[in-house]
């Protein structure tokens, strides 16, 4: 299965929070936005400044950020994504969300296959719904205390270009 992680995937395993989409490391891809090296640094950053991470703390989750970068192939933002992401949507979003569901649409018509999107967050999950069956994203959101991703019916199990490298890196994060 290819994944494409939003930042709050990423953040609920790095500060270890209930509900982590744990199962990220059976994929076969992992596909983001460049986004997420940001979004995520600057909270934990943000968390050590109000208080919530002690300098060590927020030390230690920086470097599992850097750890899981590193298992992500890394979508650049460029013109059609930034053009895809200006696009009026059925639901409300914000720029960052749309940019991440952009990315992840762009991504998926690029390769050809269904992708699985990760998120956390209730307001992307459903304006990823949104583009119905045709759209052949496949989203588990919960929001319960597990969170669970699964191959969705009748999806490849080829993956990107990379997705020997990835699952070389995947493999290191077990």
């Amino acid at each position: 299965m290819i994944a494409y992680l939003d930042t709050s995937v990423l953040l609920r395993l790095v500060l270890r929070e209930p509900g982590a989409l744990e199962d990220l490391r059976s994929s076969e891809a992992l596909v983001s936005s460049e986004l997420l090296a940001v979004e995520s640094l600057r909270t934990i950053d943000r968390l050590r400044l109000h208080g919530a991470l002690s300098p060590e703390e927020a030390a230690s989750r920086r470097a599992t950020v850097t750890e899981w970068l590193e298992a992500v192939d890394l979508v650049l933002l460029q013109s059609p994504i930034l053009a895809r992401a200006s696009e009026p949507l059925p639901t409300p979003l914000g720029t960052l969300d749309a940019l991440h569901l952009a990315t992840a649409l762009v991504w998926r018509d690029r390769i050809r296959q269904t992708i699985v999107m990760a998120t956390h967050d209730g307001g992307l999950a459903l304006a990823a719904r949104s583009f119905g069956p045709t759209e052949p994203i496949r989203i588990r959101f919960e929001s319960g205390s597990r969170s669970s991703i699964s191959r969705p019916q009748g999806a490849s199990s080829t993956g990107t270009a990379n997705s020997a490298a990835t699952s070389s890196r995947l493999r290191r994060l077990r």
